[in-house]
């Protein structure tokens, strides 16, 4: 049977949100899934401007523990990062740079949340954390989406239309197996969240 990995970093909970919906929707499928949060107690708990400072000067953020899973044994790797100021991605990059990719083998996806639209697009944010994804992957992503905060606390099926097609995107429909199921997409949880800071992060 074919494995996918789902690996993310998760600050406000939004991206854990995406992951949760991604992990449900590979499992129906009949993928067997294993997941892995990446984990960094230094990046919480920090004020959003000098989060921002940091990223920006290149602070080094360091796991709470090494990686769990080698990516090189799955045939599918899903990487989920939040965008935070300036489409910099200091954790998940930190763990990318910690493991090994066999870019032969596996098929890359990412997901990526991100807060505030027109600035995001303006200065093409997400775009930047899928060319951090390449760049340490080694290849470019076989499929990505980007996913606005609205979007998960609002409109949760158009999230699972996102998830559905990048899942798509990146496992051929001979490697699924549907496996029938009577759970629903559950509502997503409310975040508050402070949208007059350009530079929060998620």
């Amino acid at each position: 049977m074919v494995r996918a990995l789902v690996v993310y970093y998760s600050l406000s909970g939004t991206t854990k949100q995406v992951a949760d919906i991604l992990i449900s929707e590979l499992q129906k499928k009949g993928i067997d899934t294993v997941v892995e949060v990446i984990k960094c107690a230094q990046a919480e708990g920090v004020g959003m401007a000098k989060q921002g400072f940091r990223t920006v000067t290149g602070t080094k953020y360091n796991l709470d523990n090494p990686p769990e899973n080698d990516p090189r044994q799955f045939e599918f790797v899903f990487i989920g990062a939040p965008v935070w100021s300036f489409g910099n991605i200091p954790v998940p990059e930190q763990w990318m740079k910690s493991v090994q990719f066999d870019i032969d083998k596996t098929k890359f996806g990412a997901f990526v949340p991100y807060l505030l639209e027109s600035y995001s697009k303006l200065f093409g944010l997400y775009n930047r954390v899928f060319n951090k994804i390449e760049k340490a992957i080694g290849k470019p992503l076989t499929a990505k989406v980007a996913i606005l905060q609205k979007e998960v606390k609002e409109h949760p099926e158009t999230v699972l239309q996102k998830i559905e097609d990048l899942i798509n995107g990146v496992i051929p429909g001979d490697n699924t197996t549907s496996v029938p199921s009577t759970e629903n997409v559950t509502e997503v949880e409310q975040i508050d969240v402070e949208t007059k800071e350009e530079n929060k992060t998620e």
